[in-house]
């Protein structure tokens, strides 16, 4: 669901700013000590990341969830993280929540090679849970390469050790814990993980590695986005499919810093998007989108725009042989809920909906040739 989320985000954005801010901006912050992870002759070291592949795990209360691990550091300074998400499952409606925890540097070590742990101090992450992984290298590192240099290291990593995380959720529909407190019983997560390095790119290199893709659907799109508060709203309709996401974001009480991220998705029936031509050029049209939420999430909502809308004509994602979209972008338009406001569910934290503002935005993407 987080994917999705963020694509609807980068749908919206794409075409008019640039995509290497808005994959920055993104990006959790970290890396590891510049030495750690560099061979001789490579670049001082940026960041590095830690990823964990997927891990199927059962809850405490009986129910079949997602798990992944994310750490980073970032050298010389004390932005570190460790980010722990739980989800039920890759469909496209239902719900992930990830906690994030700020850490020393310390917190990950490794070699050259690859091999190291993660320790993560109690204090960090009490009272939710415990985490301490044993870092394998698994086969060759490979590298990526912009203008000459290197970009970034990556090396598939085995993840193993004591692994225990505990929701803090109640109700009837609560998660529970995962893992095993016992640092006897050990957890190991199966799937692809991987140890990032990254590189500083070189000057004008911000494009390499395909950055400055618009992500921008060749069979066109239909995007939404209203942020108010802590609460975000996006949605995206393209090829049948119409999902609504909602996002939240928690200041936790302890342990220092700590956050989480909740992300719900529900779906509807596609949006409907009228245009009236705009009072100083009819090349510029006004804007109302019509939204309503019919499954994991209900209500309704209208998004209009009387400010004219910025065109672009833009290539679409991954297409080569030179097909372009159209791209109509409206601003500071005015969302405003329906009778009953969209909400999107959730079986933990309580449901999301977000009150009457104006700043909603509207992206149209339609196939030009």
């Amino acid at each position: 669901m987080k994917v999705m989320g963020t694509s609807a985000r980068l749908l919206r954005r794409a075409p008019f700013v640039g995509l290497t801010v808005l994959l920055a901006a993104a990006a959790l912050t970290g890396a590891v000590p510049a030495s750690a992870g560099v061979a001789r002759g490579m670049p001082t070291v940026t960041q590095v990341q830690l990823f964990s592949g997927n891990a199927t795990v059962k809850s405490s209360s009986g129910r079949k969830l997602r798990l992944q691990v994310l750490a980073n550091q970032i050298p010389g300074t004390s932005a570190s993280d460790v980010n722990v998400n739980l989800s039920d499952g890759p469909r496209d409606v239902g719900e992930s929540h990830e906690w994030h925890f700020p850490v020393p540097g310390s917190a990950l070590k490794i070699n050259a090679a690859g091999n190291g742990a993660l320790e993560v101090p109690p204090v960090k992450i009490l009272p939710y849970g415990i985490l301490s992984l044993t870092i394998t290298p698994v086969g060759e590192a490979t590298t990526d390469s912009c203008e000459g240099t290197p970009s970034d290291k990556v090396q598939k990593v085995k993840l193993a050790g004591s692994v225990f995380f505990d929701t803090k959720s109640s109700g009837a529909d609560r998660w529970g814990s995962v893992g095993s407190r016992s640092t006897k019983k050990r957890f190991t997560f199966t799937s692809k993980s991987t140890l990032t390095w990254f590189y500083p790119r070189p000057p004008g290199g911000s494009s390499c590695g395909g950055d400055d893709d618009s992500g921008l659907p060749c069979s066109g799109a239909l995007v939404w986005d209203d942020a108010s508060g802590d609460a975000d709203f996006s949605g995206i309709s393209t090829g049948g499919v119409s999902l609504i996401e909602a996002s939240r974001s928690v200041q936790l009480a302890t342990p220092v810093g700590a956050t989480r991220a909740d992300d719900l998705t529900g779906a509807g029936p596609a949006p409907v998007l009228t245009t009236t031509p705009g009072a100083a050029d009819a090349a510029e049209n006004d804007a109302t989108l019509t939204v309503t939420a019919d499954t994991n999430a209900a209500g309704g909502a209208t998004i209009v725009s009387a400010t004219p809308s910025q065109t672009q004509t833009i290539p679409c994602d991954g297409d080569v042989t030179g097909s372009t979209t159209s791209a109509s972008l409206w601003e500071g338009a005015t969302f405003t809920n329906g009778t009953a406001p969209i909400t999107v569910a959730a079986e933990i934290f309580g449901p999301v909906s977000i009150p009457n503002n104006t700043d909603a935005t509207i992206v149209d993407v339609v196939p030009t040739g």
